[in-house]
């Protein structure tokens, strides 16, 4: 993922490795949770309804990842000349409280600065993973697994930590509040991707999960891992359960109450119920359809998630939750990859994250269309796919050099967009992580198209795919992204 430092003065990249090859275990004090103290939350001010909430395309909507400069200003969608539906950007920083953590006031100018250029503001909410909380930048509560690896556990360690969550809980509520009170369009929440599926993977695995989840609960169910949500010392969220259905419940009531205007998206993944990411590489990835090469039921693995999800409150079908009565989540998102494909065949010495174009081989497109297809059909909430690595066969300068990396999704994408809005895709997000190919010229350098790197990755026929076109545009996928957009939008798809 491409996760920025969102502050009021500055930002930076950051890499963060999620669901990948776990890394060394080292000797670390466990972190015990910090009870907290009891507090109240503002009075709402909104004067905002629910009717508002959403304004739905009438065309399969294209949307990019910006990078917000240190004056707030937006890098790549001022210039780009293409009309994006959507522009998403990263909340996130060194802990909830802490002084360098997301700021409200970064995430209202990114918004404002995208609607007047058009475009719906994405705010990809991603605070539960970071190492610290409070203004003291106390130590999260990461049962050793802080500098073990492990994502998906220190993850729930965190969920389960109430003053970590006191914090976090806060932060969001002013959030809201600021959006509600100086923003008056349109805008998306996107809530913590990736943290519904560890709490599903490690459910799975209890051991693992250990005092996260709860004994006597089965698994694929969200009652069954803990959260701080009552105990996070909030009075106003006393009545919630402290477990993840309470936590995501709690978000929506947070919403309703503060913010009724803002779109919440619940994020789904193609490895919730694989294992991934342990400590010790004692890792199980049959049912990860983003790279397992072992054939599954993509559609029942699919209706595991939906239901998991619908427990969480993402479903047009009422389902009974603990706690106060709220509404449910908007829609729903899911991402294919965090990175290019070429960047984990280069770098990390693994070609599995390529998909056969042929529909074929393992892991392809087809089978990820039946697992999302079985969600969407399941929650009858509508998908957006977010952060599609932008690498391509086009062009030369994807050689798999840092920045430049070759992949083949965007380009199936746009060949097959009927075939995403028939699995219940209404658009498309574009835009990796890592050192992965990034809108515009991320990478500040001039393009080389001096060399030509073929491959017969993600074709089952072993087609060479090689690059012949030279860039002129200093994009660092060549312009092959940008081209693409604004030849879409000359005939958009009608989603009716």
């Amino acid at each position: 993922m491409q996760i920025l430092v969102v502050g009021l003065v500055a930002m930076s990249a950051a890499v963060l490795t999620v669901g990948g090859p776990a890394g060394a275990a080292t000797s670390t004090p466990a972190v015990q949770p910090t009870p907290a103290v009891s507090m109240s939350l503002p009075a709402p001010t909104t004067t905002a309804t629910a009717a508002q909430r959403h304004a739905s395309s009438t065309h399969f909507t294209i949307g990019t990842w910006d990078k917000i400069l240190p004056t707030g200003q937006l890098a790549w969608l001022p210039t780009s000349g293409v009309p994006f539906d959507t522009d998403y950007g990263y909340a996130t920083g060194t802990g909830p409280g802490t002084k360098s953590d997301a700021h409200s006031a970064t995430l209202l100018a990114f918004a404002q600065r995208a609607q007047l250029l058009g475009a719906l503001p994405v705010i990809t909410y991603f605070r539960m993973n970071g190492n610290y909380w409070g203004s003291t930048s106390n130590p999260a509560a990461c049962l050793a697994t802080c500098t073990q690896g492990d994502t998906a556990k220190r993850n729930l360690d965190h969920l389960n930590d109430p003053s970590f969550m006191q914090n976090y809980f806060t932060g969001l509520v002013d959030t809201l509040r600021t959006f509600d009170a100086s923003y008056t369009g349109q805008a998306v929440l996107h809530v913590e991707p990736d943290l519904s599926a560890y709490g599903q993977m490690l459910s799975l695995d209890r051991a693992r999960c250990a005092t996260d989840c709860v004994n006597g609960v089965g698994p694929d169910n969200p009652a069954g891992v803990r959260a701080a949500v009552a105990s996070s010392g909030i009075k106003e969220l006393s009545g919630f359960p402290n477990t993840m259905q309470g936590f995501y419940s709690a978000v929506l009531y947070l919403r309703d109450r503060f913010a009724p205007r803002v779109s919440l998206a619940y994020h789904v993944s193609n490895w919730a119920t694989a294992r991934t990411g342990t400590v010790t590489g004692n890792n199980d990835v049959s049912n990860n359809i983003t790279s397992s090469t072992v054939a599954v039921d993509a559609a029942a693995l699919g209706q595991r998630v939906a239901s998991f999800a619908a427990l969480n409150g993402a479903s047009t079908t009422d389902v009974t939750r603990p706690g106060p009565k709220t509404s449910r989540y908007d829609l729903l998102f899911n991402d294919v990859l965090d990175a290019d494909a070429g960047y984990y065949s280069k770098v990390r010495g693994t070609d599995g994250y390529w998909w056969d174009t042929e529909n074929i081989d393992l892991p392809n497109f087809a089978r990820w269309e039946t697992y999302l297809g079985a969600i969407t059909a399941a929650t009858g909430l509508s998908a957006n796919v977010w952060q599609v690595p932008l690498g391509n066969t086009i062009y030369k300068v994807e050689n798999n050099t840092t920045g430049h990396y070759q992949d083949n999704k965007l380009q199936y994408f746009f060949d097959h967009l009927p075939e995403l809005k028939a699995i219940g895709v209404t658009g498309v997000m574009f835009g990796s992580g890592y050192t992965s190919t990034n809108p515009g010229d991320s990478q500040n350098d001039l393009p080389d198209n001096s060399t030509t790197v073929c491959t017969t990755l993600g074709s089952h026929s072993q087609t060479p795919q090689c690059p012949t076109l030279s860039a002129s545009l200093t994009d660092d996928d060549g312009g092959y992204f940008r081209q693409r957009a604004l030849t879409y939008f000359l005939n958009p798809l009608p989603l009716s």
